[in-house]
């Protein structure tokens, strides 16, 4: 075996080494097993190129172009899987037979390898297009703009190759010559180095997902769905300590919250906090970001808003947790919230704005809870229901 051979017979195990990377990812990475199944018929289609095709030669050319336009299919659907995108498989095989059919024709008929590759190519150039449309609205991460010029890239690349090769001077190319022409090994480099840039970039970017599920879980509570209190304090020290930022930190206590657990068992606790923590998901997506602090404690923070506009989104919150009709076994019980509101200062540690509306919260609950506390009292010279700096709100 010659060193051309052996380096021919690189590509094909590179690509093979890279679908078994994909294909075990795939288990728990959206579109790796479609990229690890694009790899594998690119891999296919690089071995038969290897070989001579001899009487075989257009049957073989239409077999090595239907390995690469579905393994280019399966790319796009890998694409489409990873954005959460519909993967139009239907559009997908209709592409693929419609160009299979124009290479056939112009191989059969005319004998022509430019024509074939110029249909196969455009083909291929379809589905880098169709993948690109799929991330154009994710296009937030880096890796994914890669990932979305590479598409382009590739559709250029394949469109330019059309043009160039059909204003060549160079005599017309048959399937008997083309294996041994500078174009296929021109066409076949351009493939390789796109196809290995792709996956490395892709693992890249399954690296990077998997270090933000990592994150996010590390900073999520399970039952409730929301932030959990180190993510939240992650969240809120952000805010706070940066120029020329202010809000308003609500902290709520579930009330009796015990008595749920013990009179009702605790599948119902877990409601009770399952049923806040979407609660207050949706107050969150208008007002800031809500978290689930330990046990039965909460809290929100209401990004640029002062204590009393604090305090108002509190009394919604409260409102629309004693209306919530909870099912068995809770029907016909109503759970209420006690509240503490604090204006968290610009440039103030969490810890401070914290230990201010914690504070009011434990007033909220001496108050005889159900209730929103949002101003401080002087101890020792008012108590928590008489008028004064105290908010009590019923």
């Amino acid at each position: 075996m010659s060193e051309a051979d052996i380096l021919a017979w690189c590509v094909p195990f590179a690509l093979a080494a890279i679908s078994a990377v994909f294909l075990v990812l795939g288990v728990t990475v959206p579109g790796g097993a479609s990229w690890g199944i694009a790899y594998a018929l690119a891999a296919i289609g690089y071995t038969t190129a290897i070989f001579p095709g001899g009487d075989y030669g257009v049957a073989k050319a239409i077999l090595e172009d239907s390995l690469f336009l579905f393994a280019m299919a399966a790319m796009a659907r890998g694409i489409s899987q990873r954005f959460q995108r519909p993967p139009r498989d239907v559009a997908a095989s209709a592409v693929v037979a419609l160009t299979l059919f124009a290479a056939g024709l112009a191989l059969i008929l005319y004998d022509s390898v430019p024509a074939e590759i110029a249909a196969v190519q455009s083909g291929c150039a379809a589905f880098a297009i169709f993948a690109a449309t799929q991330m154009r609205d994710n296009l937030q991460k880096p890796v994914n703009r890669a990932l979305f010029g590479l598409a382009l890239l590739l559709a250029t690349n394949l469109m330019a190759q059309n043009v160039i090769f059909f204003v060549d001077p160079s005599p017309q190319l048959t399937t008997a010559d083309w294996r041994q022409s500078s174009w296929a090994f021109f066409f076949q480099l351009g493939g390789i180095a796109f196809g290995l840039l792709f996956a490395f970039t892709a693992l890249i970017a399954i690296g990077l997902d998997a270090v933000e599920r990592y994150r996010v879980s590390s900073e999520t509570d399970l039952l409730s769905g929301l932030l959990n209190r180190r993510g939240f304090e992650l969240q809120l020290r952000a805010a706070t300590e940066r120029q020329g930022a202010e809000g308003a930190l609500v902290l709520i206590d579930v009330d009796h919250f015990k008595a749920v657990n013990d009179y009702n068992g605790h599948a119902a606790g877990d409601m009770v906090i399952a049923g806040l923590g979407a609660l207050l998901d949706v107050f969150a997506g208008r007002l800031g970001f809500a978290g689930r602090m330990g046990g039965e404690e909460f809290a929100i923070f209401v990004e640029g808003a002062d204590t009393s506009t604090g305090a108002a989104r509190a009394l919604e919150i409260r409102e629309a947790l004693k209306g919530v009709a909870w099912p068995l076994p809770l029907v016909g019980i109503q759970v209420t919230a006690s509240f503490g509101v604090a204006a968290a200062r610009p440039g103030e540690s969490f810890e401070a704005a914290y230990r201010r509306a914690d504070d009011r919260l434990y007033r909220a609950k001496q108050a005889g809870r159900d209730c929103v506390i949002a101003a401080d009292v002087a101890i020792g010279t008012k108590q928590p229901g008489e008028a004064g700096s105290v908010s009590l709100v019923a």
